[in-house]
């Protein structure tokens, strides 16, 4: 059965007896575990020799490779292959984040950004003086959260609206002094920067940190394609020159910043459809994502366009509170409006089921402010070793150095992922942590994963993927309804990853199929 199984991913390897089906594991009646169980012993053994037939492909003969299963609330181990090596996790260290994010700050907070005025509303209407934003490190203006995060920036102009005031003669001010100014983390790739899943991290993060550029083509071949940016801002200067090409050419987009004038320069091609084809809107479109260089910039003349869209008036200047001569005194200012985040225990299921990076970082940075009064990377490493700890972890055996994983400075081992899968199924916080992970078929990084198996309706997991990195971690229901804690950490394979995941649905596959009975 394995041969079968091997062929349908495009693996290679020789003959091993596997079974996936409900009746596949054949017990010996002779065979007596130490407490009397017929069957136990050989119904592990025999799970072992399957993991390990699987991971004998050799797809993975040059890589390093980690895999620990173990049961989380007894701490028995049924399988352990180089459990203990230190490997890259990627994407599964937003698992450690989320966690800790639960334990310290717990699933009820919430952030709150406030807006001030400083200053007298004259009975013309004009603010003299200025209107304060004070930035609270909030993930939850994204479209990951909302239809539309510029509906935030509305509801402050209407309550600027409903105090009467249509002018501002003062500035608008930007306090982002809750996280420090360190924009990306330590050991990130330089070549990952221009893409949105690296957008710079800051204590205000609109939009996910990141426009989306549409094209349309031309009425005809030759002409510039039509070009639309969300959301439009007057922060970005951007020059268009997609071409539109004959139908059946390809569509090819691309960018280039010039460092000095920092203008955008979009490239590149965009197909004519064909006239006879029906098509809807969406499928004549291309886009692309550019993340924002200087988040406090981008929100403040995204924020100063929202306003004057709504007929309310800036005569002074864009600032942030470095710009000012003394730090803010809020004591003497008047609160007006207050945009409240959803709890951590919804932002965490953002981070964990879609894998946002940007929130992970925000997340982590959060949890080192709120700790030690400093929004920093150091910091949030030291929260993290504390966090680890706790749970049973040698800090000085590992390395957690960001929030996301997209560092591979950050070294963690498939034991010890399981160690934390183990401390939250023990925890208070068991249910939204759970709650958080990705599912098989549904939204999120295993949409496509496990699909019509039965592992599908029993795994839930964090994926995480860069250039040669595969892990996949979680928990899997067994055939006995007996939940397991898993993690399979590959690095350094040469393969493509579809193979190295087909390899992981595998080992699921087998998981949710295993019975000591």
């Amino acid at each position: 059965m394995i041969l079968f199984f091997f062929l349908l991913f495009g693996i290679s390897v020789e003959t091993h007896a596997f079974n996936f089906s409900t009746n596949s594991t054949k017990f010996d009646t002779n065979k007596v575990d130490k407490k009397g169980n017929i069957g136990q012993t050989y119904a592990l053994k025999q799970l072992q020799e399957d993991i390990d037939a699987i991971l004998s492909a050799p797809e993975l003969s040059n890589a390093s490779v980690g895999v620990c299963v173990i049961h989380p609330e007894s701490g028995e181990t049924f399988y352990k292959n180089h459990a203990n090596t230190s490997l890259i996790p990627a994407s599964t260290m937003k698992m450690f984040t989320t966690a800790a994010a639960l334990e310290l700050l717990g699933p009820d907070f919430k952030y709150t950004t406030r807006i001030y005025i400083d200053g007298e509303i004259l009975t013309s209407g004009e603010l003299k003086g200025d209107i304060i934003i004070r930035a609270s490190g909030d993930p939850t203006m994204s479209l990951y959260f909302m239809k539309d995060p510029l509906i935030i920036l509305d509801n402050i102009a209407l309550k600027l609206d409903s105090l009467g005031i249509t002018s501002i003669k003062g500035n608008i001010i930007l306090d982002h002094s809750y996280f420090d100014d360190e924009i990306f983390g330590p050991g990130w790739a330089i070549d990952d920067i221009p893409y949105p899943y690296s957008a710079p991290i800051s204590s205000i993060a609109l939009h996910d940190n990141k426009v989306e550029m549409q094209f349309r083509p031309g009425l005809k071949s030759g002409d510039y394609s039509r070009m639309t940016m969300i959301p439009d801002n007057s922060y970005l200067r951007i020059v268009n020159n997609v071409m539109t090409v004959p139908t059946g050419s390809p569509t090819l987009i691309d960018s280039d910043t010039d460092p000095r004038s920092g203008v955008i320069d979009m490239q590149g091609s965009i197909a004519m459809i064909d006239p006879g084809m029906k098509t809807n809107t969406e499928e004549t479109m291309s886009s692309i994502g550019l993340t924002i260089d200087d988040p406090v910039q981008f929100f403040l003349h995204v924020f100063k366009q929202r306003l004057e869209k709504m007929g309310i008036r800036i005569r002074g200047s864009l600032l942030t509170n470095e710009m000012l001569n003394e730090p803010i005194d809020y004591v003497g200012l008047k609160q007006i409006h207050a945009i409240t985040s959803p709890p951590m225990s919804s932002i965490i299921t953002i981070i964990n089921t879609v894998s946002h990076n940007l929130a992970a970082e925000m997340v982590f940075k959060t949890m080192a402010k709120e700790q030690f009064g400093e929004g920093s990377f150091p910091r949030g490493a030291e929260i993290m070793r504390k966090f680890i700890t706790k749970i049973g972890i040698i800090p000085e055996q590992c390395s957690i150095v960001d929030g996301s994983g997209l560092s591979r400075l950050n070294l963690l081992s498939a034991y010890q992922q399981t160690l934390l899968l183990s401390a939250m199924y023990r925890s208070p916080n068991k249910e939204h942590f759970l709650a958080s992970l990705a599912r098989p078929g549904q939204t999120g990084t295993l949409k496509n994963r496990m699909l019509k198996s039965l592992a599908q309706q029993q795994v839930i997991a964090k994926t995480g993927s860069m250039n040669n990195v595969s892990c996949l971690s979680g928990y899997a229901t067994t055939r006995d309804g007996e939940q397991l804690a898993f993690s399979m950490m590959m690095n350094g394979f040469t393969v493509p990853d579809g193979i190295i995941r087909n390899l992981q649905d595998m080992i699921c596959m087998r998981l949710a199929s295993f019975s000591r009975k």
